[in-house]
């Protein structure tokens, strides 16, 4: 690998199955959408994208950068919808959208207890994140973050905005009004990665070693105690 790395990291194996992974793109404590990855693994697995009062976000397709220009006359902003049907296949790696009845909403607990974590995670990483978890027996995992969705190449997040026209900036925006380049405050990284790239792929590893593992969070939804 790019590292040349001698050791192996794996996380905790959750359940019998891949459990359904929510990845949710928030800004400064702001959650703006929540992408959701149903049933991998299986031959009905499907990818959807939702606000955090789970309304469906991916309904107008998804979408490129393509050169098109914002518009100043007052119109809807121009949308290369063409572009998207050209590219109109799997969403990520074999993953079709979801369609209504395939993306069930979980306990209301839940989703508070994912946008709780997000919004805390945000506050102390400071710029533009999504960060991915996984649910299983009503517990979330927090599994890997990434600032850079999709490699900054495609999102199926749009709404509707007030005047009638399909919004499918918004992310954008937010991501604008919460502080470019990072969309967000820059934070300063913990000293013990202040020097990271300068370290041996050996050194990085035996870093991550010495870090303590915080206790996975348990939902308010799960009663059971004996889980």
């Amino acid at each position: 690998s790019y590292l040349e790395t001698t050791k192996i990291i794996v996380e905790e194996f959750v359940g019998s199955k891949l459990p359904t992974e929510y990845k949710v793109h928030v800004a400064d404590g702001e959650v703006a959408a929540i992408d959701i990855i149903h049933n991998r693994g299986t031959g009905c697995g499907c990818y959807g994208v939702v606000d955090p009062e789970w309304n469906r976000l991916d309904k107008y397709g998804c979408f490129e950068p393509s050169g098109a220009e914002e518009r100043t006359n007052g119109s809807c902003n121009e949308i290369d919808f063409a572009r998207g049907i050209e590219n109109a296949g799997h969403i990520k790696n074999n993953l079709n959208l979801c369609t209504d009845g395939d993306l069930p909403k979980p306990d209301q607990c839940v989703i508070d207890d994912i946008i709780s974590i997000a919004t805390t995670l945000s506050k102390i990483i400071g710029v533009f994140v999504r960060i991915d978890m996984f649910v299983h027996e009503n517990n979330v995992y927090v599994q890997e973050y990434s600032p850079n969705h999709m490699g900054g190449y495609r999102h199926c997040a749009a709404r509707k905005s007030d005047d009638g026209c399909i919004d499918s900036c918004f992310l954008g925006r937010l991501w604008k009004e919460k502080g470019a380049i990072h969309g967000g405050a820059k934070t300063s990284p913990p000293p013990e990665l202040q020097y990271f790239r300068n370290l041996t792929a050996a050194m990085q590893c035996d870093l991550a070693e010495t870090v303590s593992v915080v206790k996975t969070q348990r939902s308010r939804c799960n009663t059971d105690t004996n889980k």
